[in-house]
Protein backbone atom coordinates (compact mmCIF):
# COMPACT_ATOMS: atom_id res chain seq x y z
CA UNK A 1 0.00 0.00 0.00
CA UNK A 2 1.30 3.23 -1.11
CA UNK A 3 1.37 6.30 1.49
CA UNK A 4 -2.01 8.06 2.99
CA UNK A 5 -1.73 11.67 4.41
CA UNK A 6 -4.50 13.21 6.47
CA UNK A 7 -4.65 16.44 7.40
CA UNK A 8 -4.76 17.40 11.53
CA UNK A 9 -6.58 20.26 12.99
CA UNK A 10 -6.67 20.51 16.54
CA UNK A 11 -4.35 19.88 19.47
CA UNK A 12 -4.12 18.68 22.52
CA UNK A 13 -3.63 14.72 23.82
CA UNK A 14 -3.22 11.50 21.43
CA UNK A 15 -2.55 8.32 21.15
CA UNK A 16 -0.08 8.28 18.13
CA UNK A 17 -0.34 5.87 15.06
CA UNK A 18 1.77 2.51 15.30
CA UNK A 19 4.93 2.15 13.67
CA UNK A 20 6.15 -0.78 15.72
CA UNK A 21 3.31 -2.14 16.15
CA UNK A 22 2.28 -0.98 19.63
CA UNK A 23 0.88 2.84 20.27
CA UNK A 24 2.91 5.18 22.52
CA UNK A 25 1.46 8.51 24.23
CA UNK A 26 2.60 11.87 24.28
CA UNK A 27 1.33 15.18 23.60
CA UNK A 28 -0.55 15.73 20.39
CA UNK A 29 -3.93 16.53 19.19
CA UNK A 30 -7.60 15.87 19.77
CA UNK A 31 -9.38 14.14 17.23
CA UNK A 32 -6.11 12.67 15.65
CA UNK A 33 -6.95 9.55 12.98
CA UNK A 34 -4.11 7.43 12.01
CA UNK A 35 -3.45 7.74 8.47
CA UNK A 36 -4.50 3.53 8.67
CA UNK A 37 -4.35 0.91 11.14
CA UNK A 38 -1.38 -0.15 13.19
CA UNK A 39 0.62 -2.44 12.28
CA UNK A 40 0.27 -5.02 14.93
CA UNK A 41 2.67 -6.66 16.85
CA UNK A 42 2.56 -9.86 15.54
CA UNK A 43 2.68 -8.74 12.09
CA UNK A 44 6.10 -6.37 13.11
CA UNK A 45 7.47 -9.82 14.48
CA UNK A 46 7.14 -11.35 11.06
CA UNK A 47 7.91 -8.76 9.05
CA UNK A 48 11.65 -8.44 11.15
CA UNK A 49 12.16 -12.27 9.68
CA UNK A 50 12.67 -10.63 6.45
CA UNK A 51 13.90 -7.14 7.55
CA UNK A 52 14.93 -4.95 10.20
CA UNK A 53 13.75 -1.86 8.48
CA UNK A 54 10.21 -0.51 10.76
CA UNK A 55 7.11 -1.94 9.04
CA UNK A 56 5.94 1.53 8.89
CA UNK A 57 7.04 5.26 9.21
CA UNK A 58 4.77 7.91 10.02
CA UNK A 59 5.93 11.78 9.36
CA UNK A 60 4.38 15.12 9.87
CA UNK A 61 4.72 17.95 7.51
CA UNK A 62 6.17 20.70 10.61
CA UNK A 63 8.71 18.25 12.32
CA UNK A 64 12.10 16.68 10.98
CA UNK A 65 11.82 13.61 12.92
CA UNK A 66 9.28 10.81 12.07
CA UNK A 67 5.97 10.67 14.27
CA UNK A 68 6.74 6.74 14.73
CA UNK A 69 9.48 4.55 14.23
CA UNK A 70 9.51 0.98 15.67
CA UNK A 71 10.10 1.17 19.03
CA UNK A 72 10.36 5.11 19.04
CA UNK A 73 7.95 7.63 21.41
CA UNK A 74 5.45 10.00 18.87
CA UNK A 75 4.96 13.88 18.44
CA UNK A 76 2.38 15.14 17.37
CA UNK A 77 1.32 18.93 16.67
CA UNK A 78 -2.05 20.14 15.43
CA UNK A 79 -2.93 21.67 11.96
CA UNK A 80 -0.47 19.20 10.30
CA UNK A 81 -0.11 16.37 7.79
CA UNK A 82 0.79 13.02 8.44
CA UNK A 83 2.20 10.81 6.31
CA UNK A 84 2.25 6.76 6.38
CA UNK A 85 5.14 5.04 4.68
CA UNK A 86 5.66 1.23 5.08
CA UNK A 87 7.91 -1.39 3.41
CA UNK A 88 6.41 -1.81 -0.25
CA UNK A 89 7.57 2.13 -0.59
CA UNK A 90 10.75 1.51 -0.42
CA UNK A 91 13.30 0.61 -3.40
CA UNK A 92 15.95 -2.12 -3.05
CA UNK A 93 18.49 -1.72 -5.21
CA UNK A 94 20.40 -4.96 -6.79
CA UNK A 95 23.89 -4.59 -7.65
CA UNK A 96 23.36 -6.79 -10.99
CA UNK A 97 21.60 -3.43 -12.95
CA UNK A 98 20.03 -5.12 -15.47
CA UNK A 99 17.90 -1.77 -16.11
CA UNK A 100 18.79 0.27 -19.20
CA UNK A 101 16.34 3.02 -18.52
CA UNK A 102 16.93 3.10 -15.04
CA UNK A 103 17.83 1.15 -11.85
CA UNK A 104 16.44 -2.06 -11.37
CA UNK A 105 14.89 -2.89 -7.61
CA UNK A 106 13.17 -5.39 -5.68
CA UNK A 107 10.14 -4.62 -3.88
CA UNK A 108 8.70 -6.53 -0.59
CA UNK A 109 4.60 -6.47 -1.58
CA UNK A 110 2.34 -6.27 1.29
CA UNK A 111 -1.41 -7.53 2.71
CA UNK A 112 -2.84 -4.53 2.00
CA UNK A 113 -4.90 -5.34 4.84
CA UNK A 114 -2.51 -5.65 7.73
CA UNK A 115 0.98 -4.97 6.19
CA UNK A 116 2.89 -8.08 6.56
CA UNK A 117 5.11 -8.67 3.88
CA UNK A 118 3.84 -12.22 1.50
CA UNK A 119 5.45 -11.69 -2.06
CA UNK A 120 8.80 -9.96 -3.48
CA UNK A 121 9.04 -8.65 -6.77
CA UNK A 122 11.73 -7.11 -8.94
CA UNK A 123 11.68 -4.32 -11.09
CA UNK A 124 13.54 -4.97 -14.47
CA UNK A 125 12.91 -3.06 -18.15
CA UNK A 126 10.13 -0.48 -17.69
CA UNK A 127 7.48 -1.94 -14.86
CA UNK A 128 7.46 -3.92 -11.73
CA UNK A 129 7.15 -7.54 -12.60
CA UNK A 130 7.72 -11.00 -11.43
CA UNK A 131 6.32 -11.75 -8.28
CA UNK A 132 7.35 -14.73 -5.70
CA UNK A 133 5.79 -15.64 -2.92
CA UNK A 134 6.40 -15.97 1.03
CA UNK A 135 6.76 -19.74 1.76
CA UNK A 136 4.31 -20.52 4.63
CA UNK A 137 6.35 -22.67 7.11
CA UNK A 138 6.33 -22.63 10.74
CA UNK A 139 10.52 -24.12 10.05
CA UNK A 140 12.26 -21.11 11.25
CA UNK A 141 15.17 -21.98 8.46
CA UNK A 142 12.39 -21.09 5.60
CA UNK A 143 10.79 -18.58 7.32
CA UNK A 144 12.98 -16.19 4.60
CA UNK A 145 12.44 -17.69 1.04
CA UNK A 146 10.16 -17.29 -1.41
CA UNK A 147 8.98 -19.22 -4.77
CA UNK A 148 6.92 -18.93 -7.57
CA UNK A 149 6.52 -19.89 -11.18
CA UNK A 150 7.44 -16.81 -13.38
CA UNK A 151 8.01 -15.98 -17.49
CA UNK A 152 11.39 -13.99 -18.12
CA UNK A 153 11.93 -12.56 -21.55
CA UNK A 154 15.82 -12.92 -21.76
CA UNK A 155 18.11 -11.10 -24.59
CA UNK A 156 18.47 -13.73 -26.98
CA UNK A 157 21.26 -13.04 -30.14
CA UNK A 158 24.83 -13.80 -29.35
CA UNK A 159 27.01 -12.37 -26.67
CA UNK A 160 27.49 -13.21 -22.47
CA UNK A 161 24.77 -11.38 -21.88
CA UNK A 162 22.64 -13.51 -24.29
CA UNK A 163 20.43 -15.25 -21.56
CA UNK A 164 20.21 -11.90 -19.17
CA UNK A 165 16.39 -10.86 -18.19
CA UNK A 166 15.02 -8.03 -18.85
CA UNK A 167 11.50 -8.80 -18.07
CA UNK A 168 9.50 -11.14 -15.49
CA UNK A 169 6.13 -11.53 -14.87
CA UNK A 170 4.54 -14.14 -12.63
CA UNK A 171 2.80 -17.23 -14.25
CA UNK A 172 -0.63 -16.79 -13.04
CA UNK A 173 -1.70 -20.03 -14.42
CA UNK A 174 -3.77 -17.97 -17.49
CA UNK A 175 -0.94 -16.35 -19.24
CA UNK A 176 -0.84 -17.68 -23.20
CA UNK A 177 1.56 -16.96 -25.49
CA UNK A 178 -0.29 -14.48 -27.34
CA UNK A 179 0.08 -12.72 -24.17
CA UNK A 180 3.77 -12.97 -23.34
CA UNK A 181 4.08 -11.72 -27.04
CA UNK A 182 1.99 -8.96 -25.99
CA UNK A 183 4.05 -8.38 -23.49
CA UNK A 184 7.18 -8.10 -25.20
CA UNK A 185 5.27 -5.83 -27.26
CA UNK A 186 4.38 -3.34 -25.35
CA UNK A 187 7.40 -2.84 -23.53
CA UNK A 188 9.78 -2.94 -26.97
CA UNK A 189 12.00 -5.98 -25.63
CA UNK A 190 14.63 -6.93 -28.10
CA UNK A 191 13.02 -9.02 -31.21
CA UNK A 192 15.96 -11.35 -30.80
CA UNK A 193 14.50 -12.26 -27.34
CA UNK A 194 12.60 -15.35 -26.43
CA UNK A 195 10.65 -16.24 -23.20
CA UNK A 196 11.64 -19.03 -20.25
CA UNK A 197 9.67 -20.50 -17.62
CA UNK A 198 11.17 -20.56 -14.60
CA UNK A 199 10.21 -22.32 -10.79
CA UNK A 200 11.98 -20.66 -8.64
CA UNK A 201 12.72 -20.26 -4.68
CA UNK A 202 14.84 -17.32 -3.30
CA UNK A 203 16.43 -16.98 0.27
CA UNK A 204 16.75 -13.38 0.98
CA UNK A 205 18.85 -12.73 3.80
CA UNK A 206 18.96 -9.08 5.66
CA UNK A 207 21.93 -7.70 6.72
CA UNK A 208 21.01 -4.40 8.19
CA UNK A 209 20.53 -5.67 11.54
CA UNK A 210 24.12 -7.13 11.96
CA UNK A 211 24.95 -3.18 11.37
CA UNK A 212 22.46 -1.63 14.05
CA UNK A 213 20.73 0.19 10.96
CA UNK A 214 16.90 1.62 11.50
CA UNK A 215 16.04 3.12 8.17
CA UNK A 216 17.65 1.00 5.30
CA UNK A 217 18.95 -2.20 4.65
CA UNK A 218 21.34 -4.65 2.84
CA UNK A 219 22.21 -8.13 2.21
CA UNK A 220 21.86 -10.86 -0.26
CA UNK A 221 19.10 -13.02 -2.54
CA UNK A 222 20.16 -16.33 -4.24
CA UNK A 223 17.35 -17.50 -6.80
CA UNK A 224 17.58 -21.21 -7.50
CA UNK A 225 15.71 -22.68 -10.22
CA UNK A 226 14.07 -26.17 -9.48
CA UNK A 227 13.21 -26.22 -13.44
CA UNK A 228 13.40 -23.82 -16.16
CA UNK A 229 12.09 -24.41 -19.68
CA UNK A 230 13.51 -22.27 -22.28
CA UNK A 231 12.51 -20.61 -25.63
CA UNK A 232 8.67 -21.46 -25.49
CA UNK A 233 6.61 -20.51 -28.23
CA UNK A 234 3.36 -22.33 -28.32
CA UNK A 235 0.56 -22.58 -25.65
CA UNK A 236 1.26 -26.61 -25.49
CA UNK A 237 4.69 -25.89 -24.24
CA UNK A 238 3.53 -23.25 -22.04
CA UNK A 239 1.18 -26.43 -20.35
CA UNK A 240 3.63 -28.89 -20.54
CA UNK A 241 5.88 -26.82 -18.50
CA UNK A 242 3.43 -26.13 -15.90
CA UNK A 243 3.24 -29.86 -15.32
CA UNK A 244 6.45 -30.32 -15.29
CA UNK A 245 6.19 -32.27 -18.43
CA UNK A 246 8.01 -30.69 -21.01
CA UNK A 247 11.12 -32.14 -21.91
CA UNK A 248 12.67 -31.86 -25.51
CA UNK A 249 16.30 -32.23 -24.50
CA UNK A 250 19.63 -30.23 -24.26
CA UNK A 251 19.73 -26.90 -22.75
CA UNK A 252 15.83 -26.32 -23.29
CA UNK A 253 14.74 -27.76 -20.52
CA UNK A 254 16.51 -28.37 -17.18
CA UNK A 255 15.47 -30.10 -14.00
CA UNK A 256 17.22 -30.56 -10.88
CA UNK A 257 16.73 -33.18 -8.43
CA UNK A 258 16.89 -32.22 -4.46
CA UNK A 259 20.12 -33.23 -4.39
CA UNK A 260 20.90 -30.87 -7.13
CA UNK A 261 18.77 -27.91 -5.63
CA UNK A 262 20.02 -28.12 -2.20
CA UNK A 263 23.96 -27.95 -4.01
CA UNK A 264 22.51 -25.00 -5.77
CA UNK A 265 20.84 -23.00 -2.87
CA UNK A 266 24.03 -23.45 -0.49
CA UNK A 267 26.02 -21.85 -3.48
CA UNK A 268 27.56 -18.18 -2.23
CA UNK A 269 26.56 -17.18 -6.01
CA UNK A 270 24.74 -14.27 -4.21
CA UNK A 271 23.02 -11.37 -6.11
CA UNK A 272 22.97 -8.30 -3.26
CA UNK A 273 20.81 -5.38 -2.57
CA UNK A 274 20.82 -2.49 -0.84
CA UNK A 275 17.91 0.76 -0.10
CA UNK A 276 15.71 2.05 2.69
CA UNK A 277 13.36 4.74 3.55
CA UNK A 278 14.69 8.11 2.34
CA UNK A 279 12.00 10.80 3.47
CA UNK A 280 12.24 14.43 3.26
CA UNK A 281 9.99 16.44 4.21
CA UNK A 282 6.83 14.09 3.54
CA UNK A 283 7.88 12.79 0.59
CA UNK A 284 9.93 9.48 -0.48
CA UNK A 285 13.05 9.27 -2.25
CA UNK A 286 15.56 7.20 -3.65
CA UNK A 287 18.42 8.62 -1.55
CA UNK A 288 18.54 12.01 0.43
CA UNK A 289 21.21 13.98 -0.02
CA UNK A 290 24.47 13.31 1.78
CA UNK A 291 26.20 16.06 3.79
CA UNK A 292 30.23 16.90 3.10
CA UNK A 293 32.62 16.01 5.43
CA UNK A 294 31.00 13.55 6.91
CA UNK A 295 31.62 9.68 7.43
CA UNK A 296 29.38 6.65 7.97
CA UNK A 297 31.19 2.99 9.51
CA UNK A 298 29.61 -0.50 9.33
CA UNK A 299 29.33 -3.44 7.16
CA UNK A 300 30.05 -4.78 4.07
CA UNK A 301 29.49 -7.70 1.82
CA UNK A 302 31.51 -8.92 -1.51
CA UNK A 303 31.03 -11.38 -3.46
CA UNK A 304 33.10 -12.52 -6.48
CA UNK A 305 32.14 -14.72 -9.31
CA UNK A 306 34.52 -16.25 -12.22
CA UNK A 307 34.11 -18.78 -14.63
CA UNK A 308 36.44 -19.64 -17.74
CA UNK A 309 34.55 -20.01 -21.00
CA UNK A 310 35.97 -22.28 -23.37
CA UNK A 311 36.49 -25.87 -24.18
CA UNK A 312 38.68 -29.03 -26.00
CA UNK A 313 42.25 -29.58 -25.81
CA UNK A 314 43.97 -26.93 -23.18
CA UNK A 315 41.03 -26.60 -20.93
CA UNK A 316 43.10 -28.36 -17.72
CA UNK A 317 45.89 -26.01 -18.60
CA UNK A 318 43.95 -22.95 -18.70
CA UNK A 319 42.26 -24.21 -15.14
CA UNK A 320 45.28 -24.93 -13.39
CA UNK A 321 46.51 -21.48 -13.89
CA UNK A 322 44.13 -20.07 -12.07
CA UNK A 323 44.49 -22.03 -9.48
CA UNK A 324 40.93 -23.79 -9.31
CA UNK A 325 39.88 -25.71 -6.43
CA UNK A 326 39.71 -29.41 -6.84
CA UNK A 327 36.73 -30.83 -8.37
CA UNK A 328 36.04 -27.83 -10.11
CA UNK A 329 35.60 -27.71 -13.65
CA UNK A 330 36.52 -23.46 -13.71
CA UNK A 331 32.65 -22.80 -14.48
CA UNK A 332 30.59 -20.76 -12.07
CA UNK A 333 32.85 -20.25 -9.20
CA UNK A 334 31.30 -17.90 -6.62
CA UNK A 335 32.73 -16.93 -2.90
CA UNK A 336 31.33 -14.10 -0.23
CA UNK A 337 33.40 -12.02 1.92
CA UNK A 338 32.25 -9.66 4.86
CA UNK A 339 34.09 -6.75 7.08
CA UNK A 340 32.92 -5.03 9.82
CA UNK A 341 35.34 -2.00 8.99
CA UNK A 342 33.74 -0.57 6.21
CA UNK A 343 33.24 3.04 5.66
CA UNK A 344 31.83 5.86 3.39
CA UNK A 345 33.53 9.14 3.67
CA UNK A 346 32.07 12.48 2.11
CA UNK A 347 34.88 15.02 1.28
CA UNK A 348 34.66 18.27 1.37
CA UNK A 349 33.57 18.68 -2.77
CA UNK A 350 31.24 16.11 -2.37
CA UNK A 351 33.48 12.96 -3.47
CA UNK A 352 32.39 9.93 -1.87
CA UNK A 353 34.78 7.02 -1.13
CA UNK A 354 34.15 3.53 -0.03
CA UNK A 355 36.37 1.62 1.55
CA UNK A 356 35.22 -2.12 2.28
CA UNK A 357 38.72 -3.79 3.88
CA UNK A 358 38.29 -7.66 2.50
CA UNK A 359 41.64 -7.96 3.39
CA UNK A 360 43.27 -6.47 6.41
CA UNK A 361 40.00 -6.29 8.16
CA UNK A 362 37.73 -8.97 6.86
CA UNK A 363 35.42 -10.93 9.05
CA UNK A 364 36.32 -14.24 8.41
CA UNK A 365 39.72 -16.16 7.67
CA UNK A 366 39.01 -16.00 4.03
CA UNK A 367 40.25 -12.94 2.56
CA UNK A 368 40.04 -11.16 -0.58
CA UNK A 369 41.34 -7.36 -1.60
CA UNK A 370 40.90 -4.57 -0.04
CA UNK A 371 38.56 -2.31 -2.23
CA UNK A 372 38.43 1.63 -2.85
CA UNK A 373 35.79 3.16 -4.85
CA UNK A 374 35.90 6.55 -5.14
CA UNK A 375 33.16 8.79 -7.13
CA UNK A 376 33.74 12.56 -7.72
CA UNK A 377 31.14 15.02 -8.39
CA UNK A 378 29.34 14.52 -12.03
CA UNK A 379 32.30 11.43 -12.83
CA UNK A 380 32.51 8.21 -13.23
CA UNK A 381 32.99 5.99 -10.48
CA UNK A 382 36.67 4.29 -10.11
CA UNK A 383 37.46 1.11 -8.05
CA UNK A 384 40.66 -0.44 -6.67
CA UNK A 385 41.46 -3.98 -5.86
CA UNK A 386 44.35 -3.69 -3.00
CA UNK A 387 45.74 -7.51 -1.62
CA UNK A 388 49.45 -6.73 -0.94
CA UNK A 389 48.81 -6.96 2.72
CA UNK A 390 48.05 -10.75 2.41
CA UNK A 391 48.88 -11.48 -1.67
CA UNK A 392 46.04 -12.92 -4.09
CA UNK A 393 48.24 -13.74 -6.53
CA UNK A 394 47.65 -17.36 -6.24
CA UNK A 395 43.78 -16.93 -5.09
CA UNK A 396 41.74 -18.60 -8.09
CA UNK A 397 39.65 -15.07 -7.22
CA UNK A 398 41.85 -12.80 -7.86
CA UNK A 399 41.42 -9.85 -10.75
CA UNK A 400 41.46 -9.85 -14.37
CA UNK A 401 44.98 -8.35 -15.11
CA UNK A 402 44.34 -7.85 -18.63
CA UNK A 403 40.44 -7.22 -19.28
CA UNK A 404 39.12 -7.27 -23.13
CA UNK A 405 38.83 -3.88 -24.44
CA UNK A 406 35.13 -2.96 -24.74
CA UNK A 407 34.34 -6.00 -22.19
CA UNK A 408 34.44 -3.39 -17.96
CA UNK A 409 31.26 -2.60 -16.88
CA UNK A 410 30.77 -0.87 -13.52
CA UNK A 411 27.78 0.33 -11.66
CA UNK A 412 28.05 2.39 -8.41
CA UNK A 413 24.54 3.44 -6.23
CA UNK A 414 25.27 4.86 -3.06
CA UNK A 415 22.30 5.49 -1.09
CA UNK A 416 21.61 8.00 2.26
CA UNK A 417 18.49 7.66 4.31
CA UNK A 418 16.94 8.72 6.65
CA UNK A 419 14.37 11.61 8.32
CA UNK A 420 15.69 15.05 6.27
CA UNK A 421 18.79 14.23 7.12
CA UNK A 422 20.82 11.15 6.21
CA UNK A 423 22.06 8.96 9.16
CA UNK A 424 22.60 5.78 7.24
CA UNK A 425 24.41 5.25 3.97
CA UNK A 426 23.51 1.77 2.03
CA UNK A 427 24.16 1.07 -1.39
CA UNK A 428 25.39 -1.17 -3.70
CA UNK A 429 28.39 -1.91 -6.57
CA UNK A 430 29.62 -3.78 -9.15
CA UNK A 431 32.75 -4.40 -11.48
CA UNK A 432 32.29 -6.65 -14.24
CA UNK A 433 35.11 -7.74 -16.66
CA UNK A 434 36.28 -10.19 -19.33
CA UNK A 435 39.94 -11.49 -19.84
CA UNK A 436 40.88 -13.11 -23.18
CA UNK A 437 43.33 -16.61 -22.16
CA UNK A 438 43.91 -17.69 -25.47
CA UNK A 439 43.24 -20.26 -27.74
CA UNK A 440 39.66 -19.30 -28.13
CA UNK A 441 39.49 -18.96 -23.77
CA UNK A 442 37.91 -16.51 -21.73
CA UNK A 443 37.50 -15.90 -18.06
CA UNK A 444 34.60 -13.69 -16.62
CA UNK A 445 35.37 -12.36 -13.37
CA UNK A 446 32.48 -9.91 -11.34
CA UNK A 447 32.37 -8.20 -8.41
CA UNK A 448 29.20 -7.24 -5.99
CA UNK A 449 28.63 -5.41 -3.11
CA UNK A 450 26.48 -4.05 -0.59
CA UNK A 451 27.26 -2.09 2.37
CA UNK A 452 25.42 -0.76 5.33
CA UNK A 453 26.83 2.21 7.89
CA UNK A 454 25.78 4.93 10.37
CA UNK A 455 26.75 8.09 10.51
CA UNK A 456 29.69 9.02 12.76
Amino acid sequence: MKKVSVSLLACLAVTACGGGGSNHSGGGVVGYVAPRPAVTAAVVSSNQEITSMPSEVVVASNSSEPVSVAGATSTESGGVTYTSYRLDDVKLFTAENLDTTGHSYINLELNEDTGEIDAVKMKVGSVESGRTVREQNTDSSFKDTFAGPIFEYVKGGTGNDKEQAVFRVVDNGALTMEDLNTLAEENSLPATGHWNRVDEKMVFNSLGATAGLQYSDFGHFNPVYKSKNTELSTDAQILEARNGSLNRGGDKDKYRDDEEFAAAQAKEDYQLFAGGYAISGTTMLDTLVPENDTTYRGKAIGRVYTSIQGDGEGRAAKIAAWNVPDGSDGHDLAKAYTTSAATMTIGTDGTQTLFMPFNTASDTADKFYNVTITQAPSADPSFDFDGTATSMSTSPYRVNNTPVAGKTEQDFTPGYYGVNTPVEAAGTARHYTEQDLGDDFTRKWEFQAAYGMKKQ
